[in-house]
């Protein structure tokens, strides 16, 4: 597998597999890398991701195989390995840095796709409650429970015994809890109106109606039903 012809950068696979050798062992533990040191060992390899914390997340389910993790330098190595050759093979400069972020191109496209897709659901789904009519969450009931509902449902879930949702499986966390509410089932809104902050934005039934129509119209454009049930909320009195 090894070869020692240079590149025109007088780079050779050898020297670009010891830098990922060195920055890998640099920054894992006993030849095991964890998540938390991913963001390291990407800059020492000087990879710049247009969005850290997305990119971040797709590069490490995509080395992380068996979901524990933990990802040995063999794999890690291996995931970039076809793009180091396919460079050698077809003449281009061994750069260390493009070859690791063409290795993990694919991944982080379909995380930033994803992202895009649910960020502008997420914004559409509030335009039509404005345009319906319900002023919602512009001059009454507030912005931070949409943004709490976005962060525990997508950006950030866990589930009932707070353990992270892996990152492959956010999506469908995000689906399965907006069914939840669409369906009726309103302990979250429950739980988070504890808090004085959201009990304030969302102080009545008429208001927690509300959000089961923004979950229901989310859903829609999430592509996950054919057209929301259209709940006729009231701008309440104050």
């Amino acid at each position: 597998m090894a070869t020692r012809t240079a590149s025109s950068n007088g780079a050779t696979t050898d020297s670009v597999r010891k830098e990922m050798h060195d920055a890998f062992h640099e920054c894992s533990h006993n030849g095991i890398l964890e998540k938390a040191k991913l963001p390291k060992t990407l800059q020492r390899l000087g990879v710049n991701l247009k969005l850290p914390n997305t990119d971040m997340d797709a590069i490490f389910a995509f080395l992380d195989l068996n979901g524990n993790g933990e990802v040995p330098y063999e794999e890690f190595e291996k995931a970039i390995e076809p793009t180091l050759q396919a460079y050698h093979a077809k003449g281009f400069p061994l750069v260390v840095d493009e070859i690791v972020k063409e290795a993990f191109k694919a991944p982080i496209k379909a995380a930033e796709d994803e992202l895009a897709m649910v960020d502008k659901s997420f914004i559409i789904a509030h335009s039509k409650m404005v345009k319906e009519g319900h002023a919602f969450g512009v001059d009454w009931w507030g912005e931070n429970w949409r943004f709490k509902m976005f962060q525990e449902f997508y950006e950030k879930p866990k589930d009932l015994e707070g353990n992270p949702i892996s990152y492959k499986d956010r999506l469908a966390f995000l689906k399965e809890r907006l069914h939840e509410i669409d369906n009726g089932d309103m302990s979250w809104v429950a739980a988070i109106t504890r808090n004085p902050k959201f009990q304030h934005e969302i102080p009545n039934q008429q208001c927690w109606d509300g959000v089961r129509e923004y979950a229901d119209l989310w859903l829609v454009e999430l592509g996950e039903k054919v057209s929301g049930f259209h709940a006729t909320t009231e701008k309440p009195k104050k």
